[in-house]
């Protein structure tokens, strides 16, 4: 979703059907943990948390996007 440009959790949960907020959030601290996303807060009010992809996470995503289109060809 993130490289789709949807990059705040709200609107996950709400683009994805069947996906929890909990279960979001625990992928979420996974992929900040594995360095592929970095979590940006904002200081504002109401409080703004945003997603986006580390250098890391654009090389890993190039490969699964390459998979991906490696299954499409193979059908």
């Amino acid at each position: 979703m993130v490289h789709q440009g949807v990059s705040r959790p709200g609107a996950m949960v709400r683009e994805q059907e069947g996906l929890t907020k909990k279960v979001l959030n625990e992928r979420l601290k996974k992929l900040v943990d594995y360095k592929i996303f970095k979590k940006v807060e904002y200081p504002e009010v109401p409080p703004r948390l945003e997603y986006e992809y580390t250098e890391f996470g654009q090389k890993f995503l190039e490969i699964v996007l390459a998979i991906r289109k490696l299954e499409e060809d193979l059908k």
